[in-house]
């Protein structure tokens, strides 16, 4: 410094500038690669390189720090940052990477930071006193099943300081494989099956020259070939299914379960997946086979009436490459089961017919004919006139045959309108009737009237009559017909020879018949000759006497004289002649009794000692008839022997009535007795009362009812009655019947409290359920039970029906497990008496979960992701099925049905959980399609699973610049955008 005057002074000062260092320089290494050698058992912590680096700046913009940037795959190493050394991380592995090329960067600590890169490549051996080392501990391959011997599998490498040596240790089974000892070259030394295995899974060593050895496992899979054609299990398939099911109704077998076709494929996934497929067209038309399954159902209405079954043929071919079919297709056949669904039908819609006057009652004018189509379901045609009644005519409701009922005509020209019924379904014809007289013939009989006898009972066929006529031409054929045969007689048509039919002939039914026959030229229906033949039939004695006016009963004086009558007995026979004439003997003729043998008066034969009293006699009485041999009856005849002094009742025995709610005390029979010299009765009663319901007036001979009756308890009392003269203390005896009759008092009651009962869903509708059965203790007057269903609460008893009569309960309509599972209703059961009762019942149907519908996939689309270095058995995700049918819940079967060629999938057949298979290789497609299928056994679902497969991860990402640079107002507020930095993935 100086001043301005002169002479200048100056001065001088020291000044120190200090130059600040600028981070301008860029960290440096100083080799651009680094290679180093390790071994792969190195211990962790182990140093394998150091790199080094400078900067030439200062202080510390020159302070660096190292990092690994890439190509440390598994972070097998790490970097010290401050020192640049390198070591083991992790225990290394030949088998896995050989060697490792790996970006190192260096940072110094300068604003803004510098780098630089470099290379490091380190190198795996293995060590000199270290085992031979297999480049990987398990091999995986596959060969065909088909390939010739001595064909290649896979090659085995391994490494060492030293020459090796390779052997199969374990798992070659039946020494298939061999190994080339120095090349590890294994090829097959015998023929493969995959049906016999699957799979090899081989021990592989290698040894080296120091005798150290090492092993490592080799899978072999084999590869299926479609070498085995599908088999079925049976060569014929029967079932059946009823003409009324709907379209898609499954064919039932002999079991009641679905009818489905079965073959079995030895060979394996796609070429074990079969196709059933039906060969004939026309089954085709009716019926479909599930191709996956092989259950067969409807795809059209059937019916019985044209075709009552089916024969066809049906086929299975896999899923292989080339295809393979079974070598004959299996055989089924199929029964249409009959229902009443369908009217009979008359053989005509139209009948004409002449009937020629004179005519007579009884004549056959015309038999109308009809047939039922269904011909095997049990029906009983019943044939009617459809206006009713007719005065002339009638028809005979089983054989349809329309006869004359009356000869006395009004009009010429009759129309009848004939119905005919199944029971359900009826039709009906139009009979005309043209109503005219003969014209004259020229033919006569030879006699005017005809007259024959036939035996009854007789089951033979026997010759009635011949008939002649004559006024016809030499050799002119006549043509004779009965008009009124019915059942029992015939007529041969040339002959004229009347004949019976066999069916027996009962003389007490009918003992007498009026035949019309008629002859006619053959082709002349308009010139007819009758003639009238009487037929009697003859009797047999084939009916034995019978007692009338039964119980007999008599008293004798013991004073009385011979040959007193006293009693006549009396029996008939239904015979004629002297089959029908009865005569009476008594068993014992040496007593005091003797019989008429022509009236039937018993008198007294022997007098009674004059001390015999209140004895009494129990006569047998045979009565037999004149045939031969003769018929006979007997009965019981008692006889009291009385004395003057002993009363005497005005009638020999007594009957009354009296309804069992009669009420007590109430007088229903007054019992006289007289006594010869007027004395005065006493009345008791002396047997046949043991619960002692009844009492008797002593002076009055009045019975009444004491204590309550109950007709289903006892219906019928024979009380003794005794009569005692009180002075001389004789007595007498007579029977009272007390019937007791029935009033409605108890309802009917069922034999079970409730009613179960477990019907399939699949029965058809008619198809009887179960039979509620209630019985009454009441006669037959108050005890038939009828039956009727009602509703509980909200439950529809439309779809049952029951028998009013019967109590059978029949399904009224087509029954479904998944809409109503059970059914409950109340059945009631209604006496005939008056006042009625009834009396209820519970009834439940349980309905039998049947296949009937086919599972259904939650989703029809799956979609799925998966890594390419997924390991084996790795879950790729799970498809689920529910069916409708709760019974097959734990029956649905899952499988890959396409898409899985490589068999890189495996599903869980009962789980549907798709994985990773062991089989599936390192290199995966980007996308998997596969096609799933569920089946219950009957039907079967189908899905899609996509399958999306993700690269692996193998390389850290790098940004796109090394630096970044971004300038910031220093008042920008807080969420101001900076700058965007950006990295990318090496593929």
């Amino acid at each position: 410094v100086r001043d301005q005057e002169y002479p200048y002074r100056i001065n001088l000062a020291r000044v120190l500038i200090e130059v600040e260092d600028v981070n301008d320089h860029a960290p440096f290494f100083t080799s651009a690669l680094y290679e180093s050698l390790v071994y792969e058992s190195a211990a962790v912590g182990s140093a394998v390189v150091q790199v080094t680096a400078l900067d030439k700046d200062k202080g510390k913009n020159a302070e660096l720090h190292y990092s690994i940037e890439a190509g440390n795959t598994e972070n097998a190493f790490n970097i010290e940052p401050v020192l640049g050394i390198l070591r083991v991380a992790r225990q290394l592995e030949l088998s896995s990477i050989g060697h490792y090329v790996i970006s190192v960067s260096v940072t110094d600590s300068g604003t803004p930071a510098l780098s630089a890169t470099t290379i490091v490549r380190i190198a795996i051996t293995v060590s000199d006193n270290s085992g031979p080392r297999f480049l990987q501990p398990e091999y995986q391959t596959e060969i065909r099943e088909n390939a010739i011997i001595g064909t290649s599998v896979t090659t085995i490498s391994a490494v060492s300081q030293s020459t090796l040596t390779f052997d199969i240790k374990q798992g070659n089974i039946d020494q298939v494989f061999q190994i080339n000892q120095y090349s590890g070259v294994i090829t097959t030394q015998k023929h493969l099956d995959f049906e016999n295995i699957a799979s090899y899974t081989l021990i592989v060593q290698a040894s080296n020259m120091a005798g150290m050895a090492s092993n490592a496992s080799l899978l072999i899979q084999i590869v299926d070939e479609n070498d085995n054609p599908p088999v079925f299990q049976q060569h014929h398939y029967h079932g059946s299914i009823c003409e009324l099911a709907p379209v898609n109704s499954v064919v039932l077998n002999s079991e009641n379960l679905p009818l489905v076709i079965k073959a079995t494929d030895a060979d394996s996934n796609q070429n074990a997946l079969l196709v059933y497929q039906i060969v004939e067209e026309t089954a085709k038309t009716f019926f479909t086979v599930d191709s996956v399954t092989g259950s067969i159902r409807t795809i059209a209405s059937l019916d019985h009436e044209i075709f009552s079954a089916f024969h066809f043929h049906v086929q299975v071919r896999d899923n292989g490459r080339p295809q393979l079919t079974a070598d004959s297709p299996t055989e089924v056949t199929i029964q249409v089961i009959d229902s009443n669904d369908s009217p009979p039908l008359f053989k005509q819609n139209i009948y004409e017919i002449v009937l020629l006057l004179p005519t007579y009652v009884g004549v056959e004018v015309v038999q109308v004919s009809a047939t039922d189509p269904d011909t095997d379901v049990p029906t009983d045609l019943r044939y009617s006139l459809a206006d009713g009644v007719l005065e002339n005519f009638s028809i005979k409701s089983s054989s349809g045959i329309i006869v004359v009922k009356n000869n006395n005509f009004s009009k010429e020209l009759f129309h009848l309108n004939v119905r005919v019924s199944d029971g359900k379904f009826s039709s009906t014809a139009l009979v005309t009737i043209i109503v005219k007289e003969a014209l004259d013939s020229g033919l006569s009989f030879s006699q005017g009237i005809y007259v024959s006898t036939i035996k009854e009972n007789l089951s033979n066929i026997t010759m009635v009559a011949v008939v002649s006529a004559v006024g016809n031409q030499l050799n002119e054929p006549l043509m004779h017909t009965l008009l009124n045969a019915g059942t029992k007689f015939e007529i041969r048509p040339t002959s004229g020879v009347i004949q019976t039919t066999g069916i027996p002939f009962d003389r007490e039914e009918q003992d007498y018949y009026e035949l019309i026959v008629e002859a006619k030229r053959e082709h002349d229906h308009q010139h007819v000759a009758r003639v009238l033949v009487k037929v009697q039939v003859e009797d047999i004695n084939d009916n034995a006497p019978v007692f009338v006016g039964l119980p007999y009963y008599a008293a004798v004086q013991v004073e009385a004289e011979l040959g007193l009558p006293i009693f006549k007995v009396s029996a008939v026979d239904s015979d004629k002649g002297i089959n029908g004439e009865v005569s009476y003997f008594l068993k014992d003729e040496n007593g005091h009794f003797k019989i008429d043998q022509e009236t039937g008066t018993i008198s007294l034969k022997r007098t009674f000692e004059s001390d015999l009293s209140n004895l009494e006699y129990q006569i047998v009485i045979h009565a037999k008839d004149g045939g031969d041999p003769p018929l006979s009856s007997t009965i019981n005849f008692p006889v009291t022997v009385v004395n003057k002094a002993m009363p005497l009742f005005d009638k020999s025995f007594y009957t009354v009535s009296v309804n069992e709610d009669v009420a007590i005390h109430t007088p229903i029979l007054s019992i006289n007795a007289t006594s010869p010299d007027g004395q005065n009765i006493i009345y008791t009663i002396v047997d046949g009362d043991v619960s002692l319901q009844f009492g008797i007036g002593f002076d009055t001979g009045v019975i009444s009812v004491i204590n309550y009756l109950d007709y289903e308890e006892t219906s019928y009392y024979r009380l003794t009655i005794r009569a005692t003269n009180y002075l001389t203390v004789s007595h007498a005896e007579v029977h009272v019947d007390v019937l007791v009759q029935d009033i409605n008092d108890n309802p009917p009651v069922f034999k079970e409290m409730s009613y179960r009962i477990v019907l399939s869903e699949t029965v058809m509708i008619g198809t009887p359920a179960l039979q509620v059965i209630a019985t009454d203790k009441d006669s037959e007057k108050n005890n038939a039970v009828g039956y009727q269903i009602f509703s509980k609460e909200h439950n529809s008893t439309d779809y049952f029906h029951i028998d009013s009569s019967s109590g059978i309960i029949l399904t009224a309509r087509i029954l479904d497990h998944e809409l109503a599972p059970d059914y409950e209703f109340i059945v009631r059961a209604t006496d005939n008496g008056f006042p009625s009762l009834c009396t209820e019942v519970l009834v439940t149907v349980l309905l039998k979960d049947m296949n009937d519908n086919p599972p259904v996939f939650n989703q029809l689309l799956y979609e799925a992701y998966v890594s390419e270095l997924a390991p084996k058995g790795h879950f790729i995700t799970c498809v689920q099925a529910s069916d409708a049918d709760s019974s097959d819940l734990d029956k649905l079967v899952y499988s890959i049905l396409s898409g899985n060629e490589r068999i890189d999938f495996v599903m869980e057949r009962k789980t549907g959980i798709i994985m990773l298979s062991h089989l599936h290789k390192q290199r995966m497609e980007p996308a998997y399609n596969l096609n799933v299928s569920v089946s219950d056994g009957v039907f079967t679902s189908t899905a899609q699973v996509h399958v999306t497969v993700f690269g692996a991860n193998l390389h850290n990402p790098v940004f796109e610049q090394n630096m970044f640079e971004a300038e910031l107002r220093e008042n920008a507020p807080v969420g101001t955008s900076v700058i965007q930095v950006g990295a990318f993935e090496i593929h």
